[in-house]
């Protein structure tokens, strides 16, 4: 009876090295195995609510907005695009061809040059 029980013990341990040594491989290779990134440009984030409504968006690490593209824009977002636009146009005294400009600029209205 010991000599079954002890067999027995002998084969479950066998069996669980080749189960971690099994597991250690899964492991290591999932780590450091084929998987290259997904993405290798900067992404921005963009928060949605549950009716896709624009509540938030970060820009991304080199600078630049990158969002989804859609047909619109929600009306407070423009109105701070262009808010912007108009403080950073009156702060360096640029202003576009097709652009929004600052305020006592050449026309001060947008698409006039």
């Amino acid at each position: 009876m010991f000599a079954r029980i002890l067999s027995w013990i002998k084969r479950s341990i066998r069996l669980l090295r080749w189960v971690i040594v099994a597991l250690l491989l899964v492991l290591v290779w999932a780590k450091w195995g084929p998987m290259d990134p997904l993405f290798t440009t900067p992404r921005s984030m963009v928060l949605l609510d549950r009716n896709g409504e624009l509540l938030g968006a970060t820009v991304a690490k080199d600078g630049q907005w990158r969002m989804p593209s859609t047909d619109s824009v929600p009306e407070c977002f423009a109105i701070c695009l262009i808010q912007l636009r108009i403080a950073i146009s009156g702060i360096i005294g640029v202003c576009d061809r097709d652009r929004w400009c600052a305020p006592g600029s050449r026309t001060g209205r947008p698409g006039a040059s």
